[in-house]
């Protein structure tokens, strides 16, 4: 029922590298299918003004801070640093509590 087809003459085992050129360029094309698609994704991304990364001020204050608007855990708790000259009121993580 699900049995390859038998007029084909074996494969790269019976000396047939035919498939095996045929599975290797399937493989390429795939890749560069994904590829393309991928970057197009990406560049339409770039132009309509999303990113794959946050600011340096916003990895400064924290992702949680900067993304939902809160810390997502108590215990880390930023305090400022002398001359910074970000907007958030955290800088550095006392891990005390």
């Amino acid at each position: 029922m699900f049995a390859a087809d038998p007029t084909v003459p074996g494969g790269w085992i019976k000396g047939h590298w035919i498939q095996f050129a045929y599975q290797l360029c399937n493989s390429v094309v795939g890749l560069a299918y994904s590829f393309v698609m991928t970057m197009l994704i990406l560049f339409v991304m770039r132009i309509s003004g999303l990113a794959l990364r946050v600011s340096e001020n916003a990895e400064k204050r924290g992702i949680d801070e900067s993304e939902i608007g809160y810390h997502a855990y108590d215990f880390a708790v930023y305090e400022p640093e002398e001359g910074s000259d970000t907007e958030s009121t955290h800088s550095s993580i006392d891990m005390e509590g």
